[in-house]
């Protein structure tokens, strides 16, 4: 379940048709507690947001072990910094260092609590996701230590997205 929610959901047919300009994952046994007073697509879609979370939490130590260097060792191969800076530092423990091995980063284990989020298609259909997927899909660490897709997309956001591009949802009463 977690690698279909990390990788293939955003591969499916139905998601590449144009059909759709955003995903909304909410889980089985997730439910809204409040009446929706904002629709969270035109909200994201006019804040210019690609990614929307309902809070974060951090994850059993031991579960996201390799992760900070896995994506700073893809960071570095393709010649870039972090695009979310400040999220980079919050869940890294530091800013990038360009001149460490792994970037500094030291995964902290804080991480978005996926299980009710609102992505942009074109963040997670883009060429750069997919190539930092499959890096960290060749670590094999989804099998190692039980990486999530919570911690990947997480990391995944604070690579690629510019923190302006990144809001709270918590204006959504949400239960899961």
């Amino acid at each position: 379940m977690m690698r279909f929610f990390a990788f293939k959901a955003f591969a499916h047919p139905a998601l590449g048709s144009g059909r759709f300009t955003h995903y909304a994952r909410m889980d089985t046994d997730s439910f809204f507690t409040t009446h929706l007073a904002v629709d969270p697509f035109k909200e994201a879609e006019r804040l210019g947001a690609l990614y929307g979370f309902s809070m974060l939490w951090n994850d059993q130590p031991g579960m996201t072990g390799g992760m900070g260097g896995a994506v700073a060792g893809w960071l570095r191969e393709q010649g870039r910094v972090p695009a979310g800076g400040g999220l980079w530092k919050a869940i890294m423990g530091s800013e990038w260092d360009s001149t460490a091995p792994d970037g500094g980063a030291r995964y902290n284990g804080d991480q978005f609590w996926n299980n009710f989020e609102v992505v942009d298609l074109r963040f997670v259909q883009s060429k750069d996701y997919w190539s930092l997927l499959d890096a960290i899909d060749k670590t094999e660490l989804m099998y190692t230590v039980r990486l999530g897709d919570a911690c990947i997309r997480t990391a995944a956001v604070a690579a690629l997205v510019p923190d302006h591009m990144v809001r709270s949802l918590s204006y959504v009463g949400y239960q899961h």
